[in-house]
């Protein structure tokens, strides 16, 4: 999850280094290279029917042994068959049929793969392939790993992209969906957990149980899972299928929460589907070292520790966060796991239907969260925005190309399944979506598949208009001028200068007349279009119901009329004007002073959701001007605008607050004594860091987490960087220690040094290595200190984090809205190899577009505090 989402990718295999790793353990034959080696597919001509894995497991060791064997069929002669597998010590490999026996032998390939041969034609027919291998466990919270929570030590899996490999021989390509066979043998002390139920269990005369689980339905490899350790076990209630909580021993009194949300999300994306869940059991993992938030394995769905560990009355945000998760996770049953993409270059298949899905079971469950005004486009449109973007959908060979820009498979495919909802209504969307389930289910798909479902309920060809926004990278600047005239052009950050592309666009209008509210839509499809109805408009608002996944403009006037008239809009419309706005800044459209008062009046709403949206906006502003001489007046600033909320809503909850007010009054405080002008607010917030973390229980989870952050930012000397991680080292709170994890904001050189060596040192667990890092590089304005350090500690750093975020380092790294950061950023990524080119092309090209925003709205937003200070 998938939540959160920066970009992530992995490293790049080379040939050389897997034939150095497996010469250690086969013997490499000589017979010639074939065109199949330089493929980056397993031969079309070899049909993988069903597996069987039988593993030997120990969370006490270091390493494991194994075997597997698949049924094949050949549908043609065959010079070699093709296997993936990463550091794997294969030590014999079988090719059987009708009672006779083959022994071949490995080379290694590109893409992972290992070419398998005795040096004879291997003819059509039916195969079995035993491989017997062993591996050691890794410990970066990907494949087949070790973590340690407690004094005990467990064992999970996380094997999506491409990462069952290193765990096992097998064809690890999402349409190899194939029924697994499962046996787990582990030590009788430890709880054993897989994809389906246990169907017989022996125990040896060596202390060591055999669990042989049932076979799974059709299955890519990537959904494969396992879980090994001395768990708590909590029964999830109100499900028609059994499942449980597991969790590190001595959690299981913290899952109340999750348990209780689980059955009513699951009853309510059954009723959208109109199917039940497709498999046999329901369990969670709660996962003490992971890379992502979760990961949407069939029947037994894993969660970073802290999603599932709320306790019984978790903070508005924390309890959010948690079932948009869980039904983001569950929606993955249908799409995805019961229908598969075909192949990675339609991830977004998955992860933009998951997210979609999500938001509007939560939206609908947990209306108190007022979940739907937290729209996809506010994290889809600045990344989509950048030169070195590439299109959702694009040639994909490695992991690293899925990774390039996974986020937006989230962000941006979920923006678009909204704009097509509503273009196409609800009702058939969702008959659509009921279609498309019932007629692949336990398949494949591509992206033709789908758009094929939706015209058959659509008045309009769905897949002409979603090929323009998913096989192009951008989106469009539409202007809709005072007399209905439409023009769309490609949108960019003011001189980015990016080729020009149209895009085919349904927009949906709300328009105010004589007559009053009235709806409109206008499908553009070039460069222009007209819309009549708007010449006779008060105003106009493009994207209603916030839904359009482009930005636009309207005439001058018509625009002041819309902000004078702004209580006519949805919260929703109001929360995606807001975004317009940010977006049509960076284009040059409005200038500084003119977003500001945009803010500025969104702060002044009854609705505390979009006043915290207004907040993140005015955040946003001044920490583009830290360190200028235009930082004093926009403290001053800061404090106008917020003491009213504060005074408000006061340091402490109150009897009849609204999960919004819960939420802003933690973000409030952060901003006031963070950015603002009184700095009492910061001695506060100080004081109460001290009383959370001697209490984590009494007092709200937000502003907790905002305490923590701004004591380490204003008072964070090396005694309390020594504090906060001995504190999350120790701690059994999972959310106090996710806290932590993101609390690092130490500006002062000890302190960060401190931290910089702990994660070099592995003293923090790999999945939270990037998070803290980042927080060091927010907190520091000026970060040449902590380039000298980086400088010592980064190779040490690199093999700490998982994998997938080695190539993103630098946007890890955030130079910030500073040229001086830049430059450094620059200096030293520059020279450590290809392979971090994309990233620090991504984070360069936003800091640059930081930077330019800030130089040309310099004189506009000094000319807008002038007048701000003036008033009374």
């Amino acid at each position: 999850n998938h939540a959160g989402a920066i970009d992530f990718m992995r490293r790049l295999i080379t040939a050389l280094a897997l034939l150095g790793a497996l010469a250690t353990s086969l013997a490499t034959t000589s017979w010639a290279t074939t065109a199949d080696d330089v493929d980056y597919r397993v031969p079309k001509a070899m049909e993988v029917l069903s597996q069987t894995v039988d593993l030997r497991l120990d969370p006490d060791a270091d390493d494991y042994r194994g075997t597997t064997t698949l049924t094949l069929r050949l549908t043609d002669d065959l010079e070699a068959l093709a296997l993936h597998w990463i550091d794997l010590d294969v030590t014999k490999i079988r090719l059987s049929q009708e009672g006779s026996e083959r022994s071949l032998t490995a080379r290694a390939g590109d893409y992972d793969m290992h070419w398998l041969s005795d040096g004879e034609t291997i003819p059509a027919g039916g195969y079995q392939l035993t491989l017997d291998f062993s591996g050691a466990y890794s410990t970066d919270a990907l494949g087949l790993y070790k973590a340690s929570a407690g004094g005990e030590n467990y064992l999970f899996t996380q094997y999506e992209m491409t990462l069952a490999r290193r765990t096992m021989p097998l064809v690890d390509e999402p349409d190899s969906k194939i029924p697994w066979q499962v046996t787990l043998r582990a030590p009788k002390r430890f709880k054993v957990a897989a994809n389906t139920p246990v169907v017989t269990e022996t125990e040896s005369s060596d202390g060591w149980v055999t669990r042989t689980f049932k076979q799974t339905p059709p299955m890519p490899s990537y959904l494969l899972a396992m879980a090994v350790g001395n768990f708590d076990v909590t029964p999830i209630d109100g499900m028609d299928i059994p499942g449980v909580i597991y969790s590190p021993k001595g959690t299981g009194g913290a899952t109340g929460f999750a348990m209780r949300q689980t059955a009513p999300i699951l009853a309510a994306l059954e009723d959208y589907f109109g199917r039940s869940y497709p498999y046999e059991k329901l369990d969670f993992v709660a996962v003490p070292n992971f890379t992502f938030g979760a990961m949407e394995n069939a029947g037994l769905v894993t969660y970073r520790t802290e999603l599932l560990l709320r306790g019984d009355d978790p903070a508005p945000d924390d309890a959010l966060s948690t079932v948009n998760v869980i039904a983001h996770e569950l929606a993955h049953m249908w799409y995805g796991n019961l229908v598969t993409m075909a192949w990675w270059d339609d991830l977004w298949l998955n992860e933009a239907f998951a997210s979609w899905m999500a938001n509007k079971v939560t939206a609908s469950l947990y209306p108190q969260y007022q979940s739907d005004l937290s729209l996809p486009q506010a994290g889809a449109f600045p990344a989509d925005a950048l030169g070195a973007t590439k299109p959702i959908r694009k040639e994909v060979r490695t992991e690293e190309d899925v990774l390039d820009g996974l986020g937006l498979n989230y962000s941006k495919g979920h923006a678009i399944l909204n704009m097509l909802e509503q273009s196409i209504g609800e009702d058939s969307f969702r008959a659509a979506i009921r279609d498309y389930m019932a007629k692949h289910q336990w398949g494949n798909t591509v992206a033709a598949d789908l758009w094929s479902a939706l015209s058959r309920h659509a008045a309009y060809d769905v897949g002409a208009v979603a090929a323009t926004f998913l096989n192009q990278a951008g989106y469009p600047l539409i202007e809709v001028s005072a007399d209905g005239h439409l023009h769309q052009q490609r949108y960019e950050n003011l001189g980015a200068g990016l080729p020009a592309q149209t895009w085919e666009v349904p927009i949906a209008m709300k328009l105010k007349t004589d007559d009053g509210i009235q709806e409109v839509t206008v499908t553009l499809k070039g460069e222009s279009a007209e819309a009549a109805a708007v010449s006779e408009a008060d105003w106009v608002l493009p994207g209603s119901n916030g839904n359009g996944y482009y930005v636009w403009h309207t005439s001058p006037k018509q625009y002041a009329a819309l902000l004078q008239d702004i209580e006519r809009l949805s919260d929703r419309e109001k929360a995606a004007l807001l975004i317009n706005g940010s977006q049509l800044l960076g284009a040059g459209v409005v200038d500084m002073g003119q977003h500001a008062a945009l803010l500025a009046a969104m702060a002044e709403q009854r609705n505390e959701e979009i006043v915290l949206k207004s907040v993140e906006g005015l955040r946003s502003i001044a920490d583009m001007y830290r360190g200028t001489y235009l930082e004093a007046d926009l403290a001053r600033l800061v404090s106008q605008q917020l003491m009213p909320w504060y005074l408000k809503l006061g340091p402490a909850p109150k009897p009849d607050d609204n999960e919004s007010a819960v939420k802003l009054r933690a973000r409030v405080l952060r901003t006031l004594a963070e950015f603002g002008a009184d700095a009492s607010v910061a001695k506060t917030l100080a004081k109460l860091a001290d009383a959370y973390i001697a209490d984590p229980d009494g007092m709200d989870a937000g502003i907790g987490f905002e305490a923590l952050r701004v004591n380490a930012l204003r008072n964070g000397d090396l005694a309390l960087a020594k504090r906060y991680l001995q504190i999350y080292q120790q701690t059994d709170n999972a959310t106090l220690k996710s806290q932590l994890r993101g609390a690092m904001y130490f500006a002062d050189n000890e302190a960060a040094a401190l931290v910089m060596t702990a994660l070099a040192n592995g003293e923090v667990v790999s999945g939270d290595v990037a998070r803290m890092l980042s927080g060091l590089f927010y907190a520091n304005h000026d970060q040449s200190a902590l380039y000298d350090l980086l400088e010592t500690h980064y190779d040490d750093i690199a093999a700490k984090i998982p994998e997938f975020y080695r190539p993103n380092f630098p946007q890890i790294v955030s130079p910030g809205c500073n040229v001086a950061n830049l430059e450094l950023q620059q200096a030293f990524f520059s020279e450590r190899g290809n392979a971090l080119s994309t990233s620090l092309s991504k984070s360069q090209e936003a800091a640059r577009n930081c930077i330019d925003r800030a130089n040309r709205g310099r004189s506009a937003l000094e000319s807008y505090l002038q007048d701000q200070a003036a008033k009374p």
